[in-house]
C-alpha cells in the first residue's frame, strides 16, 4: 500500500490511477495524516464494493455505540428504562 500527498495526486494523478490495480489499495494524507482510501472497482463488481463498503461503516458505527454504551453503564439498562428512554426520545421529536 502507497501513501500519495494531495498535492501529489493532483500532479500525477494519471500515474496514480494506472498502478491503482497493481497496489490494490493507496492512501491519500492531508497534513500528514490518511484522508482517503482509494481502491480499484470495475462496473461488474461497483456495487458489490459500493455495499462491502457500507457493510464495513455499519459494523464500525456498531462498534463504537456498544463501546460508548459499555464505557457509559447503558448495556445494563431493564426492557423498562430502554422502553422509557424511546418514549422520551420520541416525544422530543413530535412537532408541537
Amino acid at each position: 500500500m502507497n501513501f500519495y500527498t494531495e498535492s501529489e495526486l493532483c500532479s500525477n494523478s494519471k500515474t496514480i490511477l494506472e498502478s491503482l490495480p497493481s497496489e490494490r489499495e493507496i492512501v491519500i494524507t492531508r497534513d500528514g495524516k490518511p484522508a482517503a482510501v482509494m481502491i480499484p472497482v470495475t462496473g461488474a463488481d461497483f456495487q458489490e464494493t459500493m455495499n462491502a463498503l457500507r457493510s464495513a461503516r455499519a459494523m464500525k458505527a456498531i462498534k463504537r455505540m456498544q463501546k460508548h454504551s459499555v464505557e457509559n453503564g447503558l448495556d445494563n439498562m431493564t426492557e423498562e428504562e430502554i422502553d422509557a428512554e424511546i418514549t422520551a426520545a420520541r416525544a422530543q421529536c413530535k412537532p408541537k
